[in-house]
């Protein structure tokens, strides 16, 4: 379970003993310091950034993205796709209503 916590960017689980109980504590991407660095190196410095909010939101639209990158739509788009193929995200739904999550690499 550590190694492959490690290997999908977060910390290794801190194990402890209380009243008699024992206690495993695990953290998530905010408090491990982010991207796996192997993650990390095939990106972009945007698309980590993107794939950070991905995770701390859950869910994102390419305007959501473009606001919070400070870019116009169809930069933020490229990105998402680029992450798409990458596998690193998911579309949802489509249209206006198309949402990206998490995927299944991360």
């Amino acid at each position: 379970m550590a190694d492959w916590m490690q290997r999908h960017g977060l910390a290794r689980p801190l194990f402890d003993y209380v009243s008699d109980y024992f206690v495993v504590t695990m953290l998530g991407r905010e408090r491990s310091g982010g991207l796996n660095p192997q993650v990390a190196r095939q990106l972009t410095a945007r698309q980590q950034e993107v794939l950070l909010a991905l995770g701390r939101r859950g869910r994102l639209t390419a305007r959501d993205c473009a606001e919070q990158l400070g870019v116009d739509r169809n930069a933020a788009l490229r990105d998402l796709k680029t992450l798409v193929g990458l596998g690193f995200a998911e579309p949802r739904g489509s249209g206006r209503s198309r949402y990206y999550v998490l995927g299944s690499v991360v």
